[in-house]
């Protein structure tokens, strides 16, 4: 929608921005639901239809929605570009001697876009207040955040809490099933608590703490994994060096238990890792095979295909049921 610059010979910030600019379209629909194709009216769909009429015969479904995401990004609003959408419009001033139809080449305008984004970040780092990494844990079981939340302390706290509020500053709430819930994920009651003991301004609360240790003690879940192969090793040091080692650690050999490792690949390619490695390995021999089944093995009293667990030919039976009827 920004990318496509006007062929008038006049850019976008110049012809449609600023305070004193007619709005550019009207988007009659309601915030919460998506426009059909009736709901853009106004400058931006006639200029279209004027100078890009086989552009809009293509893009003519889609660009009401476009606009709502547009809206919805903050590049446009009230009908027109907002700060943001002016920095991430282009700049194309005619050409002397090229016409106003000239476009410059793929690498120009690739350089113009990375230009305009480092702008537009550098405006958004100015314009939006700093994030944070602290929060206020309180004895009633909420935490509320001290300002807008860094990306990995909102994912650790919607891992472990409920968000009962959005915005700015949110706030979670700790409960015992959003506990066990982080406990399925991967958590454990010591990550939890020193999650919390990082990013908090006070010491946890007791009531807290209490809810933690309660919602580990009581998941009564098993811990799954996927592993192709396995081998034992009862020796430690011998267990520690090929943990160590740098050609099995990139097939992800990692200790399951005391003795067994598993990895992420067959147990083919993990014997040929172990001879390079200069390791020896055998594998378990697989017991005896059950031969397939057949008919005397389903019915041992000596009748073979075709005979019932009595020992009865069902054809026999049949020809003589029908003797009998007539």
């Amino acid at each position: 929608l920004l990318g496509t610059p006007p062929r008038w010979g006049r850019s976008w910030p110049s012809t449609w921005a600023g305070s004193a600019a007619p709005a550019l379209y009207h988007l009659q629909l309601p915030d919460d639901q998506e426009p059909g194709p009736e709901a853009l009216t106004g400058t931006l769909p006639d200029r279209m239809t004027w100078d890009r009429p086989v552009l809009l015969a293509r893009v003519g479904q889609v660009l009401p929605p476009m606009v709502r995401e547009a809206e919805r990004l903050g590049l446009l609003a009230m009908g027109t570009l907002t700060e943001v959408g002016r920095l991430l419009a282009p700049e194309t001033p005619a050409v002397p001697g090229r016409g106003e139809d000239h476009r410059p080449d793929a690498g120009s305008a690739s350089t113009g876009l990375a230009e305009r984004l480092a702008r537009t970040a550098d405006h958004l780092a100015e314009a939006l207040p700093p994030q944070v990494d602290q929060i206020h844990v309180q004895s009633d079981l909420t935490a509320v955040a001290v300002g807008a939340l860094a990306p990995e302390v909102s994912a650790g706290l919607e891992a472990i809490a409920q968000k009962e509020t959005r915005g700015g500053v949110p706030t979670f709430r700790f409960t015992a099933a959003s506990l066990r819930r982080g406990i399925s994920a991967g958590w454990t009651a010591e990550r939890i608590r020193e999650f919390l003991a990082a990013h908090s301004l006070a010491e946890i609360p007791s009531s807290l703490a209490t809810l933690i240790d309660d919602a580990a003690r009581t998941w009564q879940g098993v811990t799954i994994g996927a592993a192709s192969s396995w081998l034992i090793e009862r020796d430690p040091a011998r267990r520690a060096t090929l943990l160590q080692h740098p050609i099995l650690r990139s097939l992800g050999l990692r200790e399951l238990t005391t003795e067994v490792l598993v990895c992420d690949v067959d147990a083919e390619r993990l014997a040929r890792a172990l001879a390079e490695a200069g390791v020896e390995s055998r594998r378990p021999i697989a017991g005896p095979r059950r031969r397939p089944c057949d008919d005397t093995d389903r019915f041992p009293s000596g009748g073979g295909a075709g005979r019932d667990r009595r020992g009865l030919d069902p054809a026999a039976v049949a020809l003589a049921a029908v003797a009998g009827a007539d």
